[in-house]
């Protein structure tokens, strides 16, 4: 074989490996981007934020009752939004109440009784004081059946309740909520308990009423 012949085969064979290579590496970044693409679609199936939230709160055991829950709108994280609505003649069978300023909670109540108001804490009366402009006279005493909510419902976009706030006597209230107001269940259907809290927390409840 010719030295000239030799050479260019030598040549055809260093730019058939660079090929191969070139090819190679285009293949290793594609194969890269796809799994940083499924990776933020599983991401974005699981949270259209595209960010961490905040784990919903645990279920406390002392709350302060607002009043009766009528209806709850909520926006799931697909689909069109959607109404839970509870019967307006029956009002403590689904009882608007709160644990704290952030986080609201609807509680499909069973066998509500009476008990001596000293048994409600003090932060509980300083709650219902500012939700109400009351002081507590009695408490109630429920069972849930359930003691967690970590089920992901969606963003709440309307709440309707009724409330004898500020004057004593039963009025129906609106609330059109702001954005990031997520709702929790303890199960996807037929829940026992809805948990509202806000990502990132913020003040829900005020002498005004709802507010967020």
């Amino acid at each position: 074989m010719k030295k000239s012949d030799r050479e260019e085969l030598e040549r055809l064979e260093r730019a058939w490996q660079d090929a191969a290579k070139a090819e190679h590496d285009a293949i290793e970044r594609y194969n890269a981007a796809s799994k940083a693409l499924t990776v933020y679609l599983l991401k974005f199936r699981a949270n259209p934020c595209g960010t961490q939230r905040n784990p919903a709160p645990a279920i406390p055991s002392e709350v302060a009752f607002l009043g009766a829950a009528l209806e709850l709108q909520i926006k799931p994280p697909e689909g069109r939004s959607f109404w839970m609505h509870w019967d307006r003649e029956t009002p403590l069978r689904h009882a608007l109440c709160a644990a704290d300023e952030r986080t609201l909670i609807v509680f499909h109540v069973q066998k509500p009784r009476s008990t001596p108001a000293k048994s409600v804490p003090t932060r509980l009366k300083d709650l219902w004081r500012l939700w109400s402009g009351f002081h507590v006279d009695g408490a109630l005493s429920f069972s849930v059946g359930a003691s967690s909510a970590n089920v992901y419902q969606g963003t709440a976009r309307n709440i309707r309740y009724r409330s004898d706030k500020w004057e004593g006597v039963d009025h129906n209230y609106e609330h059109k909520c702001g954005a990031g107001l997520h709702v929790w269940a303890d199960k996807s259907t037929d829940p026992r308990i809805l948990l509202i809290s806000a990502d990132p927390p913020r003040r829900l409840l005020t002498e005004r009423g709802i507010v967020g």
